[in-house]
């Protein structure tokens, strides 16, 4: 009778047993946290970003420094940007101990306000080893990421499948046009075949870091650790997230991959270890603290890792999102998703999930290239502000728009237009005055 009794469970016995082995086998630990240096800062693969008039800090090591063999002035660690640096990007060059290092495209400087700017989350990319419709579909999606123009665009991990060398190459291919800063933050499928990040760290850069937009303070932090698909911060993790947070600034935000509290578990919902004061969480070590820091700073987290939802959950004062995949999903009916966030003041006043498929911009030029329209067909249920860059022939008159606003323009034709696109289908003229 026992032995009967026992067959309809069998199966699942084989599969728990099977599940436990492969993981056993498969055993990732906790990865090697590369933390950026100040005197690593900046770099091409975490640059500054500074208007034409502003300043940035660097390390007080330095002695002096160049940008674009231009020699700048330093005042206890700060570099006063002249006026007349057109928007893009420039090579940067340190001297400290009397030795020149040069690091290419660390400098951005931005034709977007510091009161007054968007950035875009982007996560779960999966980047496969393979070419073909799936990663032309990524491409596409970048593109219309970079025709949005934000000032910056970040990345919330998993930008690869299993952190193959070819993964990689393909993911800076997608992500190739981009004309602004990209800031990318490992997920656990980078530690796969990679466990101590070193091949991210080769291409991406460190796992830890941070940078100010204005007076808005974003640092990246990894919590990653076995089991693969659950995340946690050991001590060293811990106090490097307590210092570099409770730095002073208007507005802050955590960038991390996996989530650190949600108001539901999606298909986690019956794993009993995953709630946690009445909310969901997949953090286990140093979740209490995590969690103490990021209320007494009011800080915003974005995190991805869960492909499909999409969740803005308030506790204690912090406010924690989801964002779902760029990748199509199987079963899930919206296509590649990203969110996009405009900041004001200080203040985020808008941060809405965009649906690749529902927005589309598209450009005629005319007239030689002295004249554009820009068509935008805007199929989701609200506005989205955007910043869009054309480049005219160049001209020494200055240009004109019949919507929007002209935040920037530069006698080599590059204009930028400041525009809330309505539900619909909108056009934008721009052209040089008469």
């Amino acid at each position: 009778m026992k032995l009967i009794s026992l067959k309809p469970y069998t199966p699942l016995t084989i599969f728990i047993l099977v599940l436990i082995l492969v993981m056993w086998l498969t055993y990732v630990p906790y990865p090697n946290i590369i933390r950026l240096t100040d005197s690593d800062y900046p770099n091409e693969q975490v640059p500054t970003i500074v208007t034409s008039d502003g300043n940035f800090s660097i390390s007080s090591s330095f002695e002096k420094v160049w940008i674009n063999g231009q020699e700048l002035k330093i005042e206890q660690g700060i570099v006063e940007m002249p006026d007349d640096f057109s928007p893009g990007w420039y090579n940067i060059t340190l001297q400290i101990n009397g030795y020149n290092i040069t690091r290419n495209n660390s400098i951005y400087v931005t034709p977007i306000s510091l009161d007054d700017f968007t950035f875009i989350q982007v996560t779960d990319v999966h980047t496969p080893c393979y070419s073909g419709a799936d990663i032309y579909e990524r491409k596409n999606v970048f593109n219309l990421v970079n025709d949005m123009g934000p000032a910056f665009v970040v990345d919330t991990g998993d930008m690869t499948d299993y952190g193959l060398e070819e993964q990689y190459v393909y993911y800076d291919w997608i992500t190739s046009d981009l004309e602004m800063p990209l800031y990318k933050i490992p997920g656990n499928m980078e530690t796969y075949s990679d466990p101590h990040l070193e091949r991210y760290a080769r291409h991406l850069g460190p796992s830890n870091y941070f940078f100010y937009f204005g007076k808005t303070l974003f640092i990246a932090s990894a919590a990653l650790h076995s089991p693969r698909s659950w995340g946690g911060f050991d001590d060293a993790q811990i106090k490097w997230i307590n210092d570099t947070l409770s730095k002073e600034a208007d507005l802050k935000f955590l960038l991390n991959h996996i989530t650190i509290a949600a108001k539901q578990g999606r298909d986690y919902n019956y794993v009993p270890w995953g709630w946690k004061d009445g909310h969901f969480s997949q953090i286990e070590e140093g979740y209490n603290e995590i969690v103490k820091i990021l209320t007494n700073e009011k800080a915003n987290v974005l995190s991805g890792h869960w492909h499909g939802y999409s969740d803005k959950f308030q506790y204690k004062g912090a406010t924690f999102y989801n964002t779902p995949s760029v990748t199509r999903m199987s079963g899930i009916k919206e296509g590649p998703r990203f969110r996009l966030f405009q900041i004001q003041n200080n203040t985020i006043i808008y941060d809405n999930v965009i649906i690749y498929e529902k927005l589309h911009i598209t450009r005629e030029y005319t007239t030689n290239n002295t004249q554009v329209k820009i068509i935008i067909n805007n199929q989701e249920g609200f506005s989205v502000p955007l910043n869009i860059h054309v480049k005219l022939f160049p001209s020494i008159l200055p240009y004109v728009t019949n919507q929007g606003k002209i935040i920037k323009y530069t006698s080599t034709g590059d204009v930028w237009v400041k525009y809330n696109a309505p539900i619909g289908i909108s056009e934008i003229e721009i052209i040089p005055t008469i």
